[in-house]
């Protein structure tokens, strides 16, 4: 599973970069200090950007419940009242359905 690869390696670079700056303290000194921080914001953007390549449209399935939702309100709409209705999700996708009695129309 993807999200746990993304957890334990957030993870072991959190605990890794942690322990740099003592390790290299005899060696750098005070310098130390800086050149941690550069360590760790690279190694952090790297690995934001294998997140991004693993998963180039979101780790949360925010638009997949998105539709589903906007298709379970559509479908209440089939089967009750034609007419005006606003999904469940609206202020994630700004999505406002027209449902009438034969088919859902997405307007966004």
């Amino acid at each position: 599973d993807a999200g746990v690869m993304c957890r334990h390696t957030g993870r072991f670079l959190v605990l890794w970069l942690t322990c740099l700056p003592f390790v290299i303290w005899q060696e750098l000194g005070w310098f130390s200090v800086p050149i941690s921080m550069v360590v760790s914001f690279l190694l952090f953007g790297i690995e934001e950007i294998g997140v991004q390549i693993e998963e180039p449209f979101g780790i949360l399935a925010v638009e997949v419940g998105g539709r589903q939702s906007t298709s379970a309100v559509c479908m209440v709409g089939l089967h009750g009242s034609p007419g005006l209705v606003v999904s469940l999700d609206a202020g994630i996708r700004g999505v406002v359905g027209f449902c009438c009695l034969q088919h859902c129309v997405d307007y966004l």
